[in-house]
């Protein structure tokens, strides 16, 4: 990964690499070519060694992309978190990395400081970007490049281990799929301590030349600006969750102007389960179309990628991309197409196990198949479609719920804004059906009629029993629910 930017510092010195929204060009290649060789001096003067870890706490700014490949160039292993996690979700991921530095950003230094850490806590604003550069470790492409934690949603999250050339090969399976090239502007508005919104997006633009516009993670403000964003720096393509779908749809639908951008080739979209309707909403409102895909941290992100074709199926989140994905059934045998099971990959991206527990048992087989704890099918053309993860299964009376088909229902009512099912204990059936929903503005929707609309479109044992409504789903930075924790919501109720 060192190389590539060495590569791009010289062939495109003056290109604009990164830039702000409001346009300005933050760092040039051949500038963040040589910002990452100091900053990678600087680490080394603190006695980083190759094969450390070093934290990145400064998420989505120009100069975590200074941190990231200062790092790279020192041989070192980059461990972007998201400094917002509460204190002890940090200190378990320093406990864990046990990280040779802390790299704080604006605001978070006090954060990580307050840990118990045996490293320094750094800035890089400490140090500027003109200093002795460093000894360049170029090291070996199998070499360990970055650690990922997964979300941590069953559990303490997981340190996935990338090396450069998994990294590299990513980059380059997404730069043949969608065409990209140095004519390109993206756009990142998800968090870069994520692979979606790091890899997918961000090191993919790097890797095939592009100019990359870096936004804060998403939020209200940014919901309100994102047009002129798009506009302003004529951005070719950006990726997205579905919630940001949504809310870009909610918005837009009071609004008839300011909501085109010429420029703009296509949208992708990951991280969670995307509704056709919802797909079709946003190209016929946006005239741009919205691609679904699919991916894992244990993946480095994306395995399948919708065409961008008008006639895609819209209810797939796409085809294979550089592996193998088919559905297995329980005893671990491979299903016919169409068949319903759990999804499993094989591939070069797939990791040989998670940091520090290489032999996590049941995660990967020996035939190199990970099990993505996913429900789902591949038809005959190969077109993967979702359909739960394993472990959000409902069971009522020994019946399947899958929980996406549920909140699927509920967000087709037009005044449901979102929307998430969950099992609940329940002594004679096993489990009963539950959903937290988020009602739109104005609207009085009861409880009683959203569960007759429901009756109306599902059989009986998938309708919900009880529903509680809330202003708003807890998400996690990367879009995602914790189910479980929804559960507790309904204690007491």
């Amino acid at each position: 990964m060192s190389e590539l930017l060495r590569v791009r510092g010289t062939e495109m010195h003056d290109k604009p690499c990164i830039k702000t929204p409001d346009g300005n060009s933050a760092l040039t290649y051949g500038e963040l070519d040589r910002a990452a060789s100091a900053f990678a001096a600087r680490l080394q003067e603190r006695k980083c060694r190759a094969g450390d870890r070093v934290i990145l706490g400064l998420s989505n700014t120009p100069d975590f992309f200074v941190a990231l490949f200062g790092c790279f160039r020192g041989g070192l292993i980059a461990v972007p978190v998201d400094a917002n996690l509460a204190i002890d979700e940090l200190q378990v991921i320093v406990n864990h990395a046990q990280p040779a530095a802390i790299i704080a950003g604006d605001g978070t230094e006090s954060r990580f400081k307050s840990l118990r850490v045996d490293c320094e806590v750094l800035t890089l604003e400490e140090d500027g970007r003109e200093r002795a550069t460093a000894t360049y470790e170029k090291g070996l492409p199998e070499n360990p490049a970055l650690l990922l934690y997964t979300s941590g949603t069953t559990g303490d999250p997981k340190g996935v281990l990338y090396s450069h050339a998994t990294l590299l090969r990513k980059i380059e399976s997404i730069r043949q799929c969608f065409g990209f090239d140095e004519s390109y502007t993206s756009l990142c508005l998800l968090p870069t301590h994520f692979g979606h919104g790091l890899i997918c997006n961000s090191l993919a633009t790097f890797g095939y030349g592009g100019t990359l516009v870096i936004t804060p993670p998403f939020n209200l403000d940014l919901l309100r600006q994102l047009w002129s964003i798009l506009n302003r720096n004529r951005v070719n393509t950006f990726s997205s969750v579905p919630t940001v779908v949504r809310l870009l749809l909610q918005y837009a639908a009071n609004r008839d102007a300011g909501t085109a951008c010429p420029s703009l080739k296509f949208v992708t979209c990951a991280s969670a389960p995307l509704r056709p309707e919802e797909v079709e909403a946003f190209q016929h409102h946006f005239n741009v179309p919205l691609l679904n895909c699919y991916g894992l941290t244990e993946t480095c992100g994306w395995i399948a990628c919708s065409p961008n074709s008008s006639d895609r199926n819209l209810a797939s989140v796409g085809k294979a991309l550089d592996c193998e994905i088919r559905a297995f059934d329980p005893n671990g045998e491979p299903l016919k197409p169409g068949e319903k099971g759990e999804l499993r990959v094989r591939g070069p991206s797939v990791m040989v196990g998670y940091y520090k527990h290489s032999n996590v048992s049941g995660t990967v087989a020996q035939d190199g198949w990970l099990a993505t704890g996913d429900v789902g099918e591949v038809d005959e053309s190969g077109a993967v479609f979702l359909h739960s993860r394993v472990k959000e299964i409902i069971i009522r009376a020994g019946k399947n719920v899958y929980p996406a088909e549920v909140d699927s229902v509920l967000l087709s009512h037009p005044e449901v804004a979102d929307a998430c099912t969950v099992g609940l204990e329940d002594q004679l059936l096993g489990e009963a059906v539950a959903a937290c929903v988020v009602r739109r503005d104005g609207s009085a929707l009861s409880e009683i009629a959203l569960i007759d609309y429901v009756r109306g479109r599902l059989i009986n044992y998938k309708c919900p029993q009880r529903i509680l409504f809330m202003e708003r789903i807890p998400k996690t930075s990367r879009g995602k629910v914790n189910r479980s924790k929804l559960r507790s919501l309904f204690e007491g109720q």
